[in-house]
C-alpha cells in the first residue's frame, strides 16, 4: 500500500494510514484487531504510555487523571475510523489472521512474536516492526502490557529450590537471553540488554534488529502501580469499556462513574492526580 512504516508517528497517523489500507484493499483489511469486548489491553497500554493509570504511588485511585482522559481519545478515534476488524485478540480468528491479510499490524507486547512464530511459521520473513505511535507529537513511543508472576506455595517442600531456580531464571542474563531466544520473552533484567544477542538480526522480522528497537527507551516507560486489587479493578474495566463503546459514553462521565464504583469497592481514597473536569449528572 505504499506506506512506510517509520512514517508514522502518533496514533493519529496509525488512524490516516489505516483508512488508506482499508480504501485500497476494498475492506478487506483492516489496520488491527479490536473488538469492543476486549478493548483493555490498549487501554492499559495507552494510560500507561500518557502517563495515567488506575491507582498512583501510594493506592490511590487516580482514574481521572488526565493520561486516561487521552487513552480514552485515543481508542473512540480508532473505534470511529473503522480501522479496526472486530476481532477478540486470542480468537482463533485472531490467531488466523496471522497467516492472510486480514489484519495489517498488532500493536501489543515483544511476546506477541512467540504467538505469531508458533501460528505461522510460513510467514517468517514477511513481518517487520516500527515503534509504538505516540500519544501525540513527540510523545513517548514506548509501553508496556504483560509482567507474569511466578508463586512458591507454601506447602510446598521444595521452597529452597524454587527460590533459587527463580533467582537464576530471572536474575542471570544467560537464562534470560534463553527464554528470549526461544519464547520471545521479553527481559526484565537491564544487563541482559548488553548481550549480543539483542543486535543479531532476526530471519522472521526479514533480518531486522528488532531486538535493539525493542530495547529502545524503555527505563522512560511509567511504571503502573498495581496493588492488591489491581486484578479486581482490571476485571471491572475490562467490562465497563465494553459499554463505554458502544453506548458512545462521555469519557468524563464515564471515568467519574468508575471513580465512584471503585472507591466504593475498594475502600480506597481518591488520589490528587484523579483530577478529571467535574460533571454534571442529570436524570
Amino acid at each position: 500500500y505504499n506506506i512506510e512504516p517509520d512514517s508514522i508517528e502518533t496514533w493519529d497517523d496509525f488512524i490516516e494510514a489505516g483508512k488508506i489500507i482499508l480504501e485500497q484493499s476494498n475492506g478487506s483489511t483492516s489496520m488491527m484487531a479490536a473488538s469492543v469486548a476486549g478493548l483493555f489491553e490498549y487501554f492499559e497500554i495507552l494510560m500507561q504510555q500518557t502517563g495515567g493509570g488506575i491507582f498512583d504511588e501510594t493506592g490511590n485511585i487516580m482514574i481521572r487523571a488526565p493520561g486516561n482522559r487521552r487513552a480514552l481519545e485515543i481508542l473512540r478515534a480508532i473505534l470511529d475510523s473503522g480501522i479496526a476488524a472486530p476481532i477478540n485478540a486470542f480468537s482463533h480468528e485472531f490467531f488466523a489472521s496471522f497467516k492472510n491479510d486480514r489484519i495489517a499490524t498488532y500493536p501489543l507486547a515483544v511476546w506477541l512474536g512467540g504467538s505469531i512464530k508458533d501460528y505461522a511459521p510460513e510467514t517468517a520473513g514477511n513481518w517487520g516492526v516500527f515503534r509504538l505511535p505516540a500519544p501525540y507529537p513527540g510523545g513517548p513511543r514506548v509501553s508496556n502490557l504483560g509482567g507474569s508472576v511466578l508463586v512458591i506455595p507454601a506447602q510446598s517442600d521444595k521452597r529452597d529450590e524454587a527460590w533459587a531456580f527463580i533467582e537464576y531464571a530471572l536474575c542471570t542474563v544467560g537464562a534470560q537471553i534463553e527464554q528470549y531466544r526461544n519464547f520471545d520473552l521479553f527481559p526484565g533484567l537491564l544487563a541482559a540488554f548488553d548481550h549480543p544477542f539483542f543486535d543479531e538480526p532476526d530471519p522472521f522480522y526479514a533480518g531486522q534488529q528488532v531486538r535493539r528497537l525493542f530495547a529502545q527507551e524503555i527505563e522512560q516507560i511509567p511504571a503502573l502501580t498495581r496493588t492488591s486489587d489491581w486484578n479486581e479493578a482490571r476485571r471491572y474495566l475490562m467490562q465497563t469499556l465494553s459499554g463505554w463503546a458502544s453506548e458512545r459514553q462521555d469519557h468524563d462521565v464515564f471515568l467519574a462513574t468508575i471513580e465512584a464504583r471503585l472507591q466504593r469497592r475498594l475502600g480506597r481514597n481518591i488520589s490528587p492526580l484523579s483530577q478529571g473536569r467535574e460533571v454534571a449528572h442529570a436524570r
